[in-house]
């Protein structure tokens, strides 16, 4: 790839996603842009940038972002993290709270999200508080994977056998064996698509958790700044932000407390 043809696309990405590509990322960007590169029939990366430059619907672009999102995932990541978070949703389901909010930030194909939303439900009792969960990512093509919630035998092994008849219903297709999580449980999450890049954040706060695992690292240090002072106002006091265990927050200035591995908590009072 021509290293200006290189310079400008990193450029491009960076401003609409925040996405850093560093300068050994020539051969990985590349990769990421072949699909849409064949599908358009063109056999040079400078075509394919002038195809993003005359496109005014912004299709391609969005096109180009889904293709450089990494969406690796999976359910019960990090097991740990969700044994903080039912002792947190015990904690202020005890203290009366009715609505429970959780956010989780980069959701990807919405393993995250429903596993989050699984262990909610085993929290909460469904007549004293109402569960809103909001997932959110940049790929339109990961939230199309998670809006239909249908993933393979193979990819729900780590969902506890018990949860999993209970939230979920085996599928039977020609592709083998299956399973979607139930339409009453898929209704407890909203997915939309979000810019973490894009400040200020126009959503409602009094959040209760925010998972934000394993996306600060795509970031350089002054967007993690405002990603952190964004979460933080939308957070509830007490509330709780979850990065992935082997992020930390090392240069950014905040205010919350450390309470577990990669486990945050914002103070009753705000400084």
């Amino acid at each position: 790839m021509d290293l200006a043809v290189f310079e400008h696309l990193r450029r491009i990405i960076y401003r609409e996603s925040g996405i850093v590509l560093t300068d050994d990322k020539q051969t990985l960007l590349l990769s990421r842009i072949q699909s849409r590169m064949i599908e358009l029939q063109l056999a040079d990366p400078g075509q394919y940038l002038q195809v993003i430059l005359d496109d005014s619907s912004g299709g391609e672009l969005t096109k180009l972002i889904d293709a450089i999102s990494t969406n690796t995932t999976y359910f019960y990541r990090e097991p740990k993290q969700f044994e903080t978070l039912r002792n947190h949703l015990n904690e202020i389901r005890r203290a009366g709270q009715r609505e429970i909010k959780i956010w989780c930030a980069a959701a990807s194909t919405g393993e995250e999200p429903y596993t989050l939303c699984f262990e909610s439900l085993e929290c909460t009792d469904p007549i004293s508080n109402t569960l809103r969960i909001l997932g959110t990512d940049i790929s339109t093509r990961a939230l199309q994977v998670a809006i239909q919630g249908i993933y393979p035998a193979e990819t729900v092994k780590p969902v506890p056998n018990i949860l999993k008849l209970k939230y979920m219903e085996a599928l039977h297709l020609p592709e083998g064996e299956f399973w979607r999580v139930r339409g009453n449980v898929r209704s407890n999450v909203l997915f939309k698509r979000f810019n973490l890049t894009r400040f200020p954040y126009r959503l409602q706060g009094g959040i209760d958790v925010i998972f934000l695992r394993n996306v600060m690292i795509y970031f350089d240090l002054p967007t993690r700044q405002q990603i952190v002072d964004e979460m933080s106002r939308l957070l509830n006091p007490g509330g709780l932000l979850v990065i992935g265990v082997t992020e930390s927050l090392l240069g950014v200035n905040h205010y919350l407390t450390k309470v577990d591995t990669s486990v945050f908590k914002k103070g009753k009072v705000a400084k």
